[in-house]
Order: structure tokens, then sequence, then C-alpha cells
């Protein structure tokens, strides 16, 4: 795995963590937020990377959990 790779996943980690914290204090505005935070960043990986490429990034995450 690239360093690349490495931070996509590190980040897609980071929000995932963000929201599960905020699940667990009820704080469903800041889930919210924070899933339109990672759609803009996915939009943003789609336009410079293949967008099945970047999908295995995100089943990943969905996997871990």
């Amino acid at each position: 795995m690239s360093n690349f790779e490495k931070r996509i996943k590190e980040q897609l980690l980071s929000y995932k963590a963000e929201i599960d914290e905020a699940k667990a204090a009820g704080r469903m505005d800041k889930v919210s937020l924070v899933r339109t935070q990672m759609s803009a960043y996915r939009l943003g990986l789609e336009t410079c990377l293949n967008k099945n490429y970047v999908a295995t990034f995100f089943e990943y995450i969905e996997n871990l959990y």
C-alpha cells in the first residue's frame, strides 16, 4: 500500500471515528455534517481518480464496521 493510499484510509477512518463519537453523544446534526464532508471528500477523489478505485477505499471502511 502506497503512502497516498494510507493517507486516504487514515482520513476516512478519521471521518468514521467522528461519526461514531457524534452518534454516541446523540449529536445527529454532527453525524450529518461529517457524512456530508465524507461525500465531498469522495467527490473530490473521484474527480482525480477512477471511481472504482475510490470505491474500494469506502468499501474498506464500511466493511470494518
